[in-house]
């Protein structure tokens, strides 16, 4: 199966105004979204969930971490590097990103707290350990905030899921931070 990049010019009618959408907030068209464009509902579940995930109770850096944990959990190529580089912008400390680019403890303990729920209620399908829970409780979190991981969660896999079902091909924009999945982890 082979799926195709959409731009302006040959995406299906009803992805074009989505499409419009999306390049106007980042002045072009990630390839991602060239991609979810195939199926205008994929393309619009993704967008909706993305803008839910931004009025989320989390900081910028806090939907990063969550973001990125979730990615690299997926081992998608394409969103590692994308948020990466966002990631960057957003002033997210290179020790932390890089940290959550090698599947390495954050040494800052309220993002370790933040990534291990994450990951835990990924790899477990919502059952965390009291630890994992206790640790995510200290750091200042609650329910809204566990609930409000699932928009993270499954914002992601979407485009995790799509993006290595189609090896998305990494954007120039953020080639700068292109990640390439360590196997031997």
């Amino acid at each position: 199966m082979t799926f195709q990049v959409h731009t302006l010019n040959d995406a299906p009618a009803a992805s074009k105004s989505l499409l419009e959408k999306v390049e106007e907030k980042f002045d072009f068209i990630p390839n991602q979204m060239g991609v979810l464009s195939e199926s205008p509902q994929a393309l619009e579940a993704y967008m909706t969930l993305d803008r839910l995930m931004k009025d989320t109770s989390f900081s910028e850096k806090e939907r990063d971490v969550v973001l990125l944990a979730v990615s690299f959990e997926n081992r998608c190529e394409y969103c590692m590097s994308g948020h990466s580089k966002m990631a960057q912008e957003h002033g997210l400390p290179e020790d932390v990103i890089e940290s959550l680019r090698s599947g390495q403890p954050i040494r800052d303990e309220r993002f370790q707290a933040l990534r291990a729920y994450t990951l835990e209620l990924m790899q477990m399908r919502g059952h965390i350990t009291q630890e994992t829970k206790q640790r995510f409780l200290d750091a200042g979190y609650g329910p809204k905030q566990a609930l409000e991981i699932m928009l993270g969660i499954s914002m992601k896999t979407l485009a995790n899921y799509a993006n290595n079902l189609a090896h998305t091909p990494v954007d120039e924009a953020f080639k700068s931070a292109q990640w390439r999945e360590n196997r031997a982890n």
